[in-house]
């Protein structure tokens, strides 16, 4: 699999291609998997100037169109991890100032009555924590801070 680094704004986001078909394609962007339409391209490679349009984006198995936000599991809101839903915060497993990994186990909700396991969206390190076990968590509540590191070359 081939990794890339995508530069959108300033930011560096870590991608790879997980599959790739005619008009769709399935990508990895920091731990978020996306399924992405793609249009066919003019001859030099470039899209010609009366189809150029925003990308298509939406997470792996939504119907929706416009621009995607991460699926639920591992929700991003900027430097930060979101609740996906409402709940209960049954166990923390990180602290303030740790280094983590994308895909590691930052915190459990529980959340009729299924514990929900909620990893990191991406390598960072822990900044503010703003919940504490047993606390009642609505959905889209910011739940963790979490910094970038400098990107650095794959």
């Amino acid at each position: 699999m081939k990794k890339y680094v995508l530069n959108i704004g300033e930011t560096d986001y870590s991608a790879s291609v997980l599959e790739i078909n005619d008009d769709s394609a399935k990508i990895s962007v920091d731990g978020n998997i996306y399924e992405v339409n793609i249009k066919e391209f003019g001859m030099n490679g470039k899209m010609p100037a009366d189809e150029k349009s925003s990308p298509v984006m939406r997470p792996e198995g939504s119907a929706a169109g416009g621009l995607a936000t991460p699926e639920k599991k591992e929700s991003i809101s900027g430097d930060g991890i979101i609740a996906p839903m409402p709940g209960v915060i049954i166990s923390i497993k990180i602290k303030e100032g740790e280094r983590i990994k994308a895909g590691e186990h930052v915190l459990t909700i529980e959340a009729m009555k299924m514990e929900n396991e909620i990893k990191a969206p991406y390598d960072g390190i822990v900044g503010k924590v703003h919940i504490s076990e047993n606390d009642n968590v609505s959905e889209e509540e910011l739940l963790v801070e979490l910094k970038r590191p400098a990107m650095t070359t794959l």
